[in-house]
């Protein structure tokens, strides 16, 4: 994965918002990969911690992980023609918190559902 997130990284710097329909493989893949982090830590998490367990995750480097977080994330996707914030990010004394929106977490439900009714 590793190889490809390079490749990726350089393919859509500075694209902005880009359509949810123009994610590829390695968007899901990634986007599978947060998702599971959040269920697994009952979000939400502190950002340092995220971005350690998705590089864990991924199998990638903690300033890929951080990339990934600021320039794919942050840049929150177009949905049925609407931008869908894909990550809350908030601040505690600790530091800034990290959790999955309500309306990118539908999103992913429903689109988990469908896939698994398409053969």
């Amino acid at each position: 994965m590793k190889n490809e997130l390079i490749n990726f990284r350089k393919s859509i710097s500075r694209r902005g918002h880009r359509k949810i329909e123009d994610f590829i493989d390695l968007d899901w893949r990634l986007i599978d990969t947060v998702v599971s982090i959040f269920e697994k830590s009952h979000y939400p998490i502190a950002y340092r911690a995220f971005r350690r367990e998705l590089a864990k995750a991924a199998n990638i480097r903690l300033t890929d992980a951080g990339w990934y977080i600021t320039d794919v994330l942050a840049f929150d996707p177009i949905i049925n023609g609407e931008i869908v914030h894909v990550l809350d990010i908030g601040s505690n004394r600790v530091g800034y918190v990290v959790s999955i929106t309500n309306a990118f977490k539908k999103y992913y439900d429903e689109r988990k559902i469908d896939r698994k009714k398409t053969p």
